[in-house]
């Protein structure tokens, strides 16, 4: 079916729209990046848009590299970028264009750092409150603060771990594609997350690990 001219000049114009939020990625301010990511992520609310969107010879793979090296300083950023790739990740015909562009790799690096970081903040705040408690202060007091805070940062990675997890599990349809998650860890990677308390967050990896368990080998691993 060829298209009529106003349907081609409809579609330039969308590709004009989409390179612009596209450039705000690379911008060095961190708030040009996040309104881009914000304004790509609103684009996915349409379902019909994102037929268009994934043929874009360098979305995905924008948002990719942009994870990759900006995950760590902006959860806000990672967030908007993850909720527009788990759109993609809810329709089996966008999956390959997924894996092509390294979305797992990227999404197991953010699993990764964020359990890293919350055992390293969780560290911190124990050797604290013995130090308190070993110079007789009202340890409870003093640590009020930083429970506080990693109180907010829990959240915060829930939020994150929750559509993490999920995009894994959607992709992982293609047991090729969850082979290779089970070789970067990911069961361990589930497991250590069953401490956590978001709900939403315990129903998608207990649904993840169930999928996992119909191999005898992820099955030992877990026991």
């Amino acid at each position: 079916m060829e298209l009529t001219n106003e349907q081609i000049e409809m579609q330039l114009q969308a590709n004009d729209v989409l390179d612009k939020f596209i450039e705000d990625l690379y911008d060095d301010k961190k708030e040009k990046k996040i309104d881009g990511s914000i304004n790509i992520m609103q684009l996915c609310n349409a379902p019909d848009n994102l037929q268009f969107m994934v043929q874009h010879q360098s979305l995905l793979g924008v948002i990719a590299r942009t994870l990759r090296d900006e995950h760590k300083k902006s959860p806000e950023l990672t967030l908007y970028l993850l909720t527009t790739i788990y759109c993609f990740s809810n329709y089996s015909v966008f999956h390959q264009f997924l894996i092509d562009n390294k979305i797992g790799d990227a999404t197991i690096r953010i699993i990764e750092y964020q359990l890293l970081r919350m055992n390293v903040l969780t560290e911190e705040i124990t050797k604290q409150i013995e130090k308190l408690k070993a110079d007789k202060k009202d340890w409870k007091k003093e640590i009020e603060p930083n429970r506080r805070n990693l109180e907010a940062i829990t959240k915060q990675q829930d939020k994150i771990l929750c559509l993490c997890v999920q995009i894994l599990l959607n992709i992982a349809e293609d047991f090729q594609i969850e082979k290779k998650m089970v070789s970067r860890k990911i069961t361990e990677r589930l497991i250590e997350m069953l401490n956590r308390s978001n709900i939403f967050l315990l129903i998608v990896v207990i649904t993840f690990l169930k999928k996992l368990s119909l191999i005898r080998e992820n099955k030992n691993a877990m026991v």
